[in-house]
């Protein structure tokens, strides 16, 4: 189920007079014509969708506490480390484009070969590049609990996947720099979307 507080990027404790508010703001921040990029105007509108939908929920007492009741339970606590796939350490040592990726993907599925012999026999990366990273790819930790609200919030709206959050995550450990920061320089978030996303 959706997290309608997420989705709006507001905390549990609001009134519904604030609630309105929060999304009144957003809604007209996120209107198309905020945006000068394809991407910015595309991620917009996918946003519009799904703050529409969080909205409803929270507009509704009887969605409302539907959905407190059933988040009451959740776990969301797992604290131990994971380590990067092949696939994302090459996209994140920009050996490839997370496109190739998404290409030696499909083939592996038909193929049933390991990913590395994919990415080699359709020339993406080299013997010697591969047989380094699976020598490293141990090496790498991201942490595998939640990840930070804005990734949260961009997965629930559907604007990244978790392999470009993985693959940001690691990048952003190496550069020290925002998970947004590093998923606008990939391309794969609009600069003004991060911006009236964290508000």
């Amino acid at each position: 189920m959706i997290n309608p507080y997420l989705l709006l990027g507001i905390p549990e404790n609001l009134s519904q007079e604030q609630i309105r508010s929060e999304y009144t703001g957003l809604k007209e921040n996120l209107k198309e014509d905020n945006f000068t990029t394809n991407l910015g105007k595309i991620q917009a509108n996918r946003c519009i969708t799904l703050i529409e939908v969080a909205f409803q929920i929270l507009s509704n007492p009887e969605l409302k506490n539907q959905y407190h009741n059933q988040n009451q339970n959740a776990d969301l606590n797992n604290s131990k480390d994971i380590h990067p796939r092949l696939g994302q350490l090459c996209v994140v040592s920009s050996m490839i484009s997370l496109d190739q990726l998404k290409q030696a993907v499909d083939v592996q599925v038909k193929t049933k070969k390991p990913i590395g012999e994919v990415l080699v026999d359709m020339q993406f990366i080299s013997q010697g590049q591969l047989e380094g990273l699976l020598l490293g790819q141990d090496l790498i930790d991201v942490p595998a609990s939640n990840p930070s609200p804005l990734a949260q919030r961009l997965l629930h709206l559907g604007l990244v996947s978790e392999d470009m959050i993985l693959i940001a995550s690691v990048k952003q450990k190496a550069q020290n720099i925002d998970i947004g920061e590093v998923l606008v320089q990939e391309g794969w978030l609009d600069k003004k979307l991060l911006s009236v996303l964290n508000g």
